[in-house]
């Protein structure tokens, strides 16, 4: 938890390793109401320069070596919770590679993540509860793979409730997953009860599709957005201790270490 930096005052809406460790791959803007840029910064914030991209950047993860990202976008002026998304393979300049069409599944498809090796894409569809109140309320998920280029769609796992934040472990044998329990909340999908939110961490094999939940039944806490080490373990935010922490924890849920103070 030690050698903290602060990087350049600007709103982070996404930040992404470059598998280097040396750069930044960020989504950022001045505040709330103002554009959105896609940034390649070094990790200590200088030599910062954008890349140009074609309608409103949701996201963007760099591929395999990190000589190509992989960039999600959404039509200017839609809202990025329910627009169509846009994905494209671009070069750091912003020549768009290929544009990826996804499948057509039975709910809106969220959460895409690159492999780790840049050859395969991790996403999420979802089934909306039609018997909510919320626009947003999820009767359940499920975790697809695909070649980058669009072919062979796989099913993995499918989840009650939501899951998002895929993670790739870095043999691109695991996927780490979080999993948000339903809660008490007004016709926009906000917490009645927003002290009494839980979620947990699932960890998922890619080819046999077993799932393991790391569960905390005792009580509940937020366990979110999960990233895998090069060691096999997990970084994660938790409120396990009162504030938003990050903590690293083995992947079977053991041996939590906080790191942030």
């Amino acid at each position: 938890g030690t050698n903290q930096r602060r990087l350049p005052d600007a709103t982070l809406v996404s930040t992404n390793w470059f598998p280097d460790g040396k750069r930044l791959l960020t989504i950022q803007r001045a505040d709330r109401s103002s554009p959105r840029h896609l940034m390649i910064m070094n990790v200590d914030g200088t030599e910062s320069h954008e890349i140009p991209v074609e309608g409103v950047a949701v996201s963007g993860m760099p591929l395999g070596d990190g000589s190509s990202i992989l960039v999600i976008a959404s039509q200017s002026g839609a809202d990025p919770r329910t627009a169509v998304l846009i994905l494209r393979v671009m070069h750091l300049d912003g020549s768009v590679v290929r544009t990826i069409t996804l499948p057509t599944l039975p709910g809106p498809v969220r959460a895409m993540m690159p492999s780790r090796d840049g050859q395969r894409l991790a996403f999420v569809a979802l089934i909306r509860d039609t018997t909510d109140v919320s626009p947003y309320a999820t009767k359940s998920s499920t975790l697809y793979t695909m070649n980058i280029e669009g072919s062979d769609l796989k099913t993995v796992a499918t989840f009650t409730g939501t899951v998002e934040q895929p993670s790739w472990s870095h043999d691109d044998r695991k996927i780490a997953l979080q999993h948000d329990h339903p809660y008490a909340h007004d016709a926009t999908g906000k917490p009645l009860d927003p002290d009494n939110l839980d979620s947990d961490i699932v960890v998922v094999d890619v080819a046999s599709g077993a799932v393991r939940d790391l569960k905390h039944p005792d009580r509940k806490y937020l366990d979110e957005t999960p990233d895998w080490s090069p060691d096999g373990r997990l970084y994660i935010q938790s409120t396990r201790d009162g504030a938003m922490d990050i903590y690293r924890i083995k992947a079977d849920g053991s041996k939590p270490q906080r790191l942030t103070k």
